[in-house]
């Protein structure tokens, strides 16, 4: 369902989410994050850390791109997924979350 507060159904974006966070593991773009967050041995956690920043980070985009409708949801997502891409060839990019709630979650 469409959620009037966000613009966009949180479950579609989260299925979406889910597909980038895991491309980017597959073709490799991720290793350069993990490296700098988990050199050791990454593990689950640091996956879900980095879903929960491009959650947050998609939804902010979605506000600064302010699509018309929900119909513009693919262009939004491709350039959000190309903006993510460009980041991850910083070899000191990290993809964790900054925001309030996050600190705690940083700790684990």
């Amino acid at each position: 369902k469409f959620d009037q507060a966000i613009g966009f159904s949180f479950a579609i974006v989260g299925i979406n989410i889910t597909d980038l966070a895991y491309s980017l593991l597959i073709n490799g773009s991720l290793k350069t994050h993990l490296y700098n967050v988990a050199p050791e041995a990454p593990s689950l956690v640091q996956f879900h850390k980095v879903f929960c920043y491009l959650m947050y980070e998609f939804h902010k985009f979605w506000i600064e791109e302010d699509p018309l409708d929900i119909m513009e949801f693919n262009r939004v997502r491709e350039k959000f997924h190309k903006r993510i891409i460009k980041q991850l060839q910083n070899m000191d990019m990290t993809l964790c979350p900054h925001f309030a709630a996050s600190e705690s979650l940083m700790n684990m």
